[in-house]
């Protein structure tokens, strides 16, 4: 008989194992929805890492298990005079799938401005790469410095394209909450950025990102805009952000609390796996049927794309 340790990695295993099955022969049949927990537990640790902006305090989460590892990389900028406390939700959310995500507070939340954020965040890719080296470290020989995606929201989602304008190596991309940076920036992105808005956001409106989006040429692209959305709903749900940030914005009205929380799940980890794994089977949730259901059902009032 199994102990229970062994029965949970032999079941992780396999879920790997079909995950692959399915990329590979191009199944037709959708996986789990993505806003679900995906098949890892995680583990997080504090740390933080130098540039010449100065500290940038950080957290890195990481599947508690190695199977299936190396894993991909990714790393998070938060919004202006934000902390890397208000965004947990990415973290959780991707080190369950099997990445490892290191979320950053900038050296100066509120002055630093985007391009101390943009190198955070290629920096940060490289300080994961270190920690992978470091035989002390948690994530000791699991990181795969050559799958690497980069995130942010609102100036951390303007330093996201910043940052993927400069570094085509970059997998993918997600802007949450972003503001257009104009042709001559934008045209030199090949990176796969997936653009998230809110209908409701009273501090980067929608429009926004739809005109990043559109100055978008080369680049595989998508854009969702949540309906009844707002701008601090891209916080972690419950967080000072989250619950203090509304006295700033615009009233929310989402048909239930947690619908922001769930599609920016949803779309964050499709897009994720879809362009650094190469899962195809995640179109249905960016592209397919659950994808235009969000639409047509009024979850989103923008569905827009070019997936090249």
């Amino acid at each position: 008989m199994m102990s229970g340790a062994k029965s949970r990695t032999a079941v992780l295993a396999g879920l790997i194992a079909l995950a692959s099955a399915c990329s590979s022969s191009g199944s037709s049949t959708p996986p789990p929805p993505p806003e679900q927990p995906g098949p890892y537990a995680f583990a997080h640790y504090d740390t933080s890492f130098t540039d010449d902006h100065g500290d940038f305090a950080s957290t890195v989460y990481y599947p508690a298990s190695a199977d299936g590892a190396p894993f991909p990389i990714v790393t998070f900028a938060p919004g202006t005079c934000s902390i890397k406390e208000w965004y947990t939700w990415f973290g959780e959310q991707l080190a369950g799938y099997g990445y490892i995500v290191l979320v950053f507070t900038p050296p100066a939340p509120c002055f630093g401005g985007p391009v101390a954020s943009a190198d955070g965040l290629i920096d940060g890719l490289d300080f994961l790469v270190s920690e992978g080296t470091r035989t002390d470290a948690a994530i000791a020989g699991r990181v795969d410095g050559s799958r690497r995606a980069i995130a942010g929201h609102s100036l951390g989602a303007i330093a996201t394209i910043i940052a993927e304008s400069a570094h085509p190596e970059i997998g993918a991309a997600v802007p949450l909450a972003a503001g257009p940076l104009g042709d001559a920036t934008e045209a030199k992105i090949t990176t796969p950025t997936l653009l998230l808005a809110a209908s409701n956001d009273g501090i980067v409106p929608a429009p926004q990102a739809e005109t990043a989006f559109d100055q978008l040429s080369q680049a595989p692209k998508e854009i969702a805009v949540i309906a009844g959305g707002d701008h601090v709903g891209f916080c972690t749900l419950g967080s000072i952000c989250d619950v203090v940030g509304v006295l700033l914005d615009n009233p929310r009205t989402l048909d239930q609390p947690d619908r922001q929380d769930q599609l920016m799940r949803r779309y964050t980890t499709a897009w994720m796996e879809r362009f650094i794994r190469g899962r195809v089977d995640y179109d249905a949730y960016l592209t397919g049927a659950e994808a235009q259901s969000d639409l047509s059902s009024g979850l989103l009032t923008d569905l827009r794309y070019d997936l090249r």
